[in-house]
């Protein structure tokens, strides 16, 4: 739950320094009421969804996808869905904020967010690959990446 309000958080920080610097660069910023809505609706799924893919991994005592820890491979729940809830429920909660608060510095934050996530979750499968071989591999072929 920590790493989910501490995530949420940091993606709330990232849109009022986004709008902050733009206000105080003179970047252009449009304020879209249209657009608050579904930017509200997509930071609380990706609340969710980090929320389900934390709390499955913890609940069920098995160990974490992302520690490179040969243990239980998690494939059921959020995760028959997304190899990388976790970091999708993020990604989603910033692609909503940039919907709440259109502004170049928060696509800039996003675009680059998405470049970090894509190049952990890179490293991040070679590592389960090793630990988890042929099992890994077939669920890697059943289930999508990211959505």
């Amino acid at each position: 739950m920590g790493l989910t309000i501490a995530g949420l958080l940091a993606v709330l920080g990232l849109l009022l320094v986004s709008v902050e610097v733009s206000h105080i660069f003179g970047l252009s910023v449009v304020e879209t009421l249209s657009l608050v809505a579904p930017g509200v609706v997509l930071v609380a799924l990706g609340f969710v969804l980090r929320y389900l893919a934390l709390g499955q991994l913890l609940i069920s005592s098995r160990r974490m996808q992302w520690s490179h820890v040969p243990g239980t491979l998690v494939v059921d729940g959020v995760f028959q869905y997304s190899r990388n809830p976790g970091y999708l429920g993020v990604l989603l909660m910033a692609l909503g904020a940039l919907l709440i608060e259109v502004n170049l510095l928060m696509l800039i934050f996003l675009v680059a967010m998405f470049a970090v996530f894509s190049r952990l979750v890179s490293q991040e499968e070679a590592g389960l690959v090793k630990g988890f071989g042929e099992s890994y591999l077939s669920y890697k072929k059943a289930t999508r990446r990211w959505l």
